[in-house]
């Protein structure tokens, strides 16, 4: 009796298990396939893309992996950000401190002005020319 009952709640709980799994991967997929749907809609040059590199798997999955996650992802597009990114430049030659290359950065390319200035372009809005360019890059690598 007390197998029957071990063996009825191990049962329970694979099933269970085995539920929640099959459930988690639908909707993960499911939500990934919604994502996609909504960038290409957004941007129908991506959809070029995958077009281009049908034949070559590599290619063709790399394209997927960053269209599917272009619709949670944003990145700045402002002359605001030069001189912050001309101070990791003079910091990442490890001449000078961080203080040093800030102060370096700003006679150069001026003080930043106001942090509300910065303009956010979202990834969706991104040229296919430059992703395929990148891609192209990447395998080159």
């Amino acid at each position: 009796m007390k197998n029957t009952v071990v063996l009825m709640i191990v049962v329970v709980a694979v099933a269970t298990i085995v539920a929640v799994f099959s459930a988690v991967s639908c909707s993960e997929h499911t939500d990934k396939e919604h994502v996609r749907d909504m960038v290409l809609a957004e941007n129908p040059g991506l959809k070029g893309i995958l077009e281009l590199y049908q034949e070559d798997s590599l290619k063709y999955e790399a394209a997927l992996f960053l269209i599917d996650n272009m619709g949670y992802y944003q990145g700045a597009d402002s002359g605001e950000l030069n001189s912050m990114y001309k101070a990791y430049e003079i910091f990442s030659t490890g001449r000078y401190t961080y203080r040093q290359a800030l102060d370096s950065a700003a006679k150069l390319c001026g003080k930043p002005k106001n942090v509300k200035d910065i303009v956010w372009k979202a990834d969706v809005d991104m040229d296919p020319g430059f992703l395929v360019s990148n891609i192209e890059w990447a395998f080159k690598v």
